[in-house]
């Protein structure tokens, strides 16, 4: 809403509204992953090493930044709030299955999403994380380019239609 009436106004450039939005969310997105693994990591009793440690903290900060390019993603791509909750639904229903809890033995069609959650081999994991995580936000920034196309599309529609009317108001007169 809030993009739709700045961004046809002119006041800012689509690029800078999305730079500003990642940007503006990076510290949320860093501080809370973080906070959460320093107390449940040496709570839990897990191995007390440091690299250890800290791999972990990276893996879940990067995958905190993967899956909310997703979300971004997802909701510039499906506006309709309830298409988005089902589609959100079967993707981390996906990810949930494929994360070797509930099922052990993964047919071949979807086995390849564990290299996107650290199963797989690490430096696959990380090139997979990686491309989702250019990839997702990069889908993201061209659905809300979309979004602004189609509007400014329907804007241009609406005053090409009422010129016409006005022409035809004058012609008659």
């Amino acid at each position: 809403m809030m993009l739709e009436k700045e961004g046809s106004s002119g006041m800012y450039r689509l690029s800078a509204y999305f730079m500003a939005r990642t940007v503006g969310d990076l510290p949320m997105e860093l501080v809370l992953p973080t906070i959460f693994t320093v107390i449940t990591y040496w709570m839990a009793g897990l191995k007390p090493s440091i690299v250890i440690f800290f791999t972990t903290l990276f893996s879940l900060v990067y995958n905190v930044l993967v899956f909310q390019g997703l979300g971004l993603a997802i909701g510039a791509m499906v506006t309709d709030l309830k298409s988005a909750n089902t589609l959100c639904s079967v993707i981390m229903l996906s990810f949930t299955l494929v994360g070797g809890y509930f099922v052990q033995h993964v047919s071949s069609f979807i086995a390849w999403i564990k290299h996107t959650i650290g199963l797989g081999d690490k430096g696959i994991s990380i090139a997979a994380l990686t491309i989702m995580l250019l990839g997702y936000r990069f889908l993201a920034y061209v659905a809300l380019m979309r979004i602004g196309v189609t509007k400014k599309l329907d804007l241009l529609n609406c005053f090409t239609q009422k010129i016409v009317v006005i022409k035809e108001n004058i012609s008659r007169c």
